[in-house]
């Protein structure tokens, strides 16, 4: 099918019409009113890959239009990407200066809302992060949520520049180390989450997360359809301004600090009462018909070549 109102040059897609025609895919998704064929990509940095054959959606996309994408989206302008890395550098420095007392009952705080607000996640397919340099550790809470019918999975990196992959996760499952000595489950069950908590580096008013820079839960979260819910964690000290969000970067439905609990609306970050939160999980879980009738497997990998995610 066409999108109604957006039209493809013949001599090719260039940048502008890719993004309009991104965003009303990406709104269009959401109800399920496109289909999609796994060839010909028109965006293979998100890991959306869209027909240009039969299924018309961009009729007479080009090779050239297709590179031009891929580049965009992949490519940040020099001077926000030193911006970033900057303040990577600046927040990972004053994360890991933090008192532990300090992180301790922050995180404590933190837990205790995803203890009430997020119940709702019971019988999903839960993915969660190993911590890294004093990040929130979301361990206890997801071994709760396993006695409450989640199953719950770890991310692993397969390649570079694409989606990561999700591995069941149980307390003493066999794990092989990765990138950064961190923990991935080996040879376990791959899983499609229906949600992801996500640990964020900085956290914008929009919603926007600043992460390790490597793309991966962007692209994860941009591949996967029906989106799963996407929770960002993170501590208050990790408030920036704005990440300057481009094209790819996807914004968290839900922000978790020690300050509580907001949601993703328009025009900035709501805050949210625990009551409050399990209403809106609730509905957007069944919008976008999550849980999923059946676990939709990854791509199988050996287990070996994997490296965590973060």
């Amino acid at each position: 099918m066409v999108i109604p109102g957006f039209k493809v040059r013949k001599e090719g897609l260039t940048w502008s019409s890719a993004t309009r025609h991104y965003r009303a895919f990406e709104s269009l998704s959401r109800h399920r009113t496109l289909s999609i064929c796994m060839h010909r990509c028109l965006v293979d940095y998100p890991g959306l890959w869209l027909t240009s054959t039969k299924h018309h959606i961009f009729p007479n996309l080009t090779m050239a239009g297709c590179r031009e994408v891929r580049h965009r989206m992949t490519s940040l302008p020099a001077d926000l990407k030193k911006r970033r890395n900057a303040e990577r550098a600046t927040l990972i420095a004053r994360r890991l200066a933090a008192p532990v007392a300090d992180l301790a009952r922050w995180s404590a705080l933190i837990e205790a809302s995803l203890r009430g607000g997020f119940s709702a996640l019971e019988g999903m397919i839960v993915g969660f992060y190993w911590p890294f340099q004093n990040e929130f550790d979301a361990r206890p809470f997801v071994a709760d949520l396993r006695g409450r019918g989640v199953r719950a999975v770890l991310p692993a990196v397969v390649a570079k520049d694409q989606p990561l992959e999700f591995r069941e996760w149980w307390p003493g499952v066999a794990m092989a180390t990765g990138v950064y000595d961190l923990p991935v489950p080996d040879g376990t069950s791959l899983l499609t989450p229906d949600a992801l908590l996500i640990p964020a580096l900085g956290v914008g008013s929009q919603g926007d997360r600043l992460g390790y820079g490597g793309g991966y839960f962007d692209r994860t979260l941009a591949a996967l359809h029906p989106k799963p819910l996407a929770v960002g964690l993170a501590f208050e000290l990790s408030r920036i301004a704005t990440i300057v969000p481009q094209p790819h970067d996807v914004l968290m439905d839900f922000i978790v600090t020690e300050a509580g609990i907001e949601a993703a609306v328009a025009g900035g970050l709501k805050k949210l009462s625990a009551e409050d939160c399990r209403a809106r999980l609730a509905a957007l879980a069944a919008e976008r018909g999550l849980p999923r009738r059946e676990s939709s497997p990854s791509c199988a990998r050996d287990p070996k070549r994997a490296a965590p995610a973060n």
